[in-house]
């Protein structure tokens, strides 16, 4: 799949870009026991317990995180640090921090879009909320912006990356969500509120369990708006994507798999870009930039009377968590 709209591109790099930082920098190390006034005096992760306009700097590293907290309105949250770095342009965006924990780590409050809480170049990995019963990583109720990060190899009850509450309002961009298990139903992303997706990869996540309706392995948007830009959501079982009444879905230049697990295409995992039409009182915006795409990630597939054509992703080495694409 080849970028079709430059503008989405751009707009990403503003969403990077377009931060206003905070005048005094909190410095966060994964053995931090000091005040956090500079690298050699790095505080612990909790201390950003509900601070509010704070800039935490992240050491590289793991933070095995033993409690989730409130992390107050407008912190930001920047990953790309080896220490000792003097200036925020000396940092590595190929260097993220990883989180990894068995409880919901940071929920996000307030409604006030000029206090937006930010995520930028931090990794959750390998956090296993079944073994406590829980059911997300991130509960948002207010203001949030994802930029360059990854969710890989979590699991959890019933969502194993992100709520997003009805006032919500979340930005999500150049991230990847992948190999993240929910037991039983709402994948990666259940939403009341509003979110929007660009240039973000959403590839191999499941739903397990016995048969729900709610069950996928992707998204699931309960109500409010959700849009997608240049965004791809591949192999995600038992579907990529579920709409319920009232959600109101937009699609531009994104591609969507088929699914199937051993019994075949789970209808119940709803991919629109295959053509169906809007259920249960949702609305859809399909726009002609959409494609649909092959389950196998080196071959097109022709259309039959049965089934539309189909284009190969071309993921670089998805066996090996390699979702970039090719240049073909």
């Amino acid at each position: 799949m080849k970028a079709k709209n430059l503008l989405f591109v751009f707009l990403t790099a503003v969403f990077a870009l377009c931060v206003t930082r905070a005048s005094a920098v909190i410095y966060i190390a994964p053995d931090g026991t000091g005040d956090g006034s500079s690298w050699e005096n790095a505080a612990p992760i909790d201390s950003l317990k509900s601070k509010v306009d704070a800039e935490a700097w992240i050491k590289e590293g793991t933070y095995n995180m033993k409690a989730g907290f409130y992390l107050g309105q407008g912190a930001r949250l920047y990953g790309g640090f080896k220490g000792g770095e003097t200036a925020f342009d000396q940092r590595d965006i190929k260097i993220r921090p990883v989180f990894t924990s068995n409880c919901t780590m940071f929920s996000i409050g307030g409604n006030s879009t000029s206090r937006t809480v930010y995520f930028d170049n931090l990794e959750f990995a390998n956090c296993d909320l079944l073994s406590a019963g829980n059911r997300m990583l991130l509960e948002v109720y207010g203001s949030l912006q994802i930029n360059n990060c990854i969710f890989r190899d979590n699991a959890a009850t019933e969502t194993v990356g992100i709520y997003s509450d009805a006032k919500s309002s979340i930005t999500i961009s150049n991230c990847l969500f992948t190999r993240n298990k929910v037991s039983s139903k709402f994948g990666i992303l259940r939403s009341h509120g509003s979110v929007t997706f660009c240039n973000t990869t959403i590839v191999d996540n499941v739903g397990e369990g016995d048969f729900d309706w709610n069950r996928v392995g992707g998204i699931y948007v309960l109500a409010g708006n959700m849009r997608f830009y240049n965004t791809i959501m591949w192999g995600n079982t038992p579907g990529n994507i579920r709409i319920d009444a009232g959600a109101n879905v937009e699609f531009y230049n994104t591609a969507i798999s088929e699914t199937e697990n051993d019994n075949g295409r789970n209808t119940w995992g709803y991919d629109y870009v295959a053509g169906e039409a809007a259920k249960d009182g949702s609305t859809i915006v399909l726009d002609a930039s959409c494609i649909k795409l092959a389950l196998d990630n080196n071959t097109d597939t022709e259309a039959t009377e049965e089934t539309t054509a189909a284009k190969a992703p071309k993921f670089v080495d998805p066996e090996n968590g390699d979702y970039h694409l090719t240049a073909e």
